[in-house]
């Protein structure tokens, strides 16, 4: 049925678009209908791949006995962040370091904001018109707090008193605080000390 919808839609964008070497080619009247609906679709499919990947790192874990949590804070972080960092690195690339260091912020922000904003409202939306009630905050998260905090207050320090400019050493000084936070998450979540 789908596939009949779609061939008949087909032929009537096809029969309504013009197209010839003498003429300029012009587009369908529902052309803006047609990128919402290609925008549309392509969320769908990235949320779908998305969802399938963790799914398999989530019972390779479960098969190779590794919590969670030690995925979520190490391969699936890392594969979260492959994009904005391509994409920081071509700014940064192209001349544009003041541009490149606002995506580094910019850009996990945007996606905390919507992801977490929209989670929660599907999330409360669902629940009501009972309260909503969230997991249990665990000492993990105060800890991943306090690094975020730790972070950020270094950021506003280093580009405040620098004239917002970087340098080699603050980047690694931000490699070890991420390293450090990613050592003493992993070890509190295998028992080896409890926060």
């Amino acid at each position: 049925m789908i596939m009949l919808l779609g061939a008949f839609f087909s032929a009537a964008i096809y029969a309504d678009t013009q197209d010839s070497v003498t003429t300029r080619t012009t587009l369908p009247r529902c052309y803006p209908v047609l990128v919402i609906l290609a925008f549309a679709s392509s969320v769908v499919w990235m949320d779908l791949v998305a969802g399938e990947l963790v799914a398999l790192m989530e019972a390779v874990g479960i098969a190779l006995g590794i919590s969670t949590a030690i995925l979520g804070l190490t391969v699936l972080a890392l594969g979260n962040s492959v994009g904005d960092l391509v994409a920081d690195l071509a700014v940064a690339r192209a001349g544009q370091a003041k541009m490149a260091v606002a995506t580094c912020f910019g850009s996990p922000l945007l996606n905390d904001i919507l992801g977490l904003g929209i989670a929660l409202l599907v999330a409360t939306a669902g629940s009501y018109p009972e309260p909503f009630r969230g997991g249990k905050i665990t000492n993990g998260l105060y800890v991943a707090w306090s690094f975020l905090v730790a972070s950020l207050l270094m950021s506003l320090a280093v580009f405040h008193s620098r004239g917002y400019t970087s340098s080699r050493a603050y980047t690694y000084a931000l490699f070890a605080l991420y390293a450090t936070f990613v050592v003493v998450s992993i070890l509190g979540e295998v028992g080896v000390f409890i926060f």
